[in-house]
C-alpha cells in the first residue's frame, strides 16, 4: 500500500543506532542515532489510514468514515486505487463539481451487504445512486446496494 503525502516521523533523542548506520538514511550516524518508528507502529499508522478511507462492517463496506468533515465540501478530489478489501479491490473517487461531488465506484468490491457513506451531518446535501434519490440516516449515513457505481451529491444552501 502506498500513501502519497504520509512520511515517516522521527521519534527524537538519541537512541541506539539498531540497524540504521547500515542503511542509506539522512538519519545522524554514530554511536548515537535516531531511532525510526518500530514496524508495528509504521503498520499500525497504515491501517488508521485505510481505516480513514473504507472499512469493513459485517457484510458492508463503509466509505470515507475518518476524514475531515470539510473535504467532502472541499475543492480537492479524493481517490482509492485497488485498497484491498474483504470483498475484493475497492476502488473510488470522490470528485467536486459545481454545487456538490460525484462519488464514482469502479472497482471489485462488491460487499453483499452493500455500501455505506459516512455522511457528515452538518455538509447538508442530496444524494442520488445512479440517479435514484436515497435517504439519510439520523447519523448522517447514506446506504446504497453493491452494485451502485455512481452518486450524485447536491450540497444544499
Amino acid at each position: 500500500m502506498q500513501m502519497r503525502g504520509w512520511y515517516a516521523f522521527d521519534e527524537g533523542g538519541d537512541s541506539g543506532t539498531g540497524g540504521w548506520n547500515r542503511v542509506r538514511t539522512t538519519w545522524r550516524q554514530g554511536k548515537a542515532g535516531d531511532a525510526m518508528p518500530h514496524g508495528w507502529a509504521v503498520a499500525e499508522v497504515c491501517l488508521l489510514l485505510r481505516d480513514s478511507l473504507a472499512f469493513e462492517d459485517n457484510d458492508r463496506l463503509v466509505l470515507l468514515p475518518g476524514i475531515p468533515p470539510d473535504w467532502f465540501t472541499g475543492k480537492e478530489r479524493i481517490a482509492v486505487d485497488r485498497l484491498p478489501t474483504h470483498f475484493g479491490f475497492l476502488s473510488f473517487a470522490y470528485t467536486p463539481v459545481k454545487r456538490g461531488a460525484k462519488l464514482i465506484l469502479s472497482g471489485k468490491a462488491r460487499p453483499p451487504g452493500g455500501f455505506v457513506l459516512r455522511w457528515p451531518l452538518a455538509a447538508r446535501a442530496t444524494l442520488r445512486a445512479d440517479g435514484k434519490a436515497v435517504s439519510q440516516a439520523s447519523n448522517g449515513d447514506y446506504f446504497f446496494p453493491s452494485r451502485t457505481k455512481q452518486i450524485q451529491i447536491e450540497f444544499v444552501q
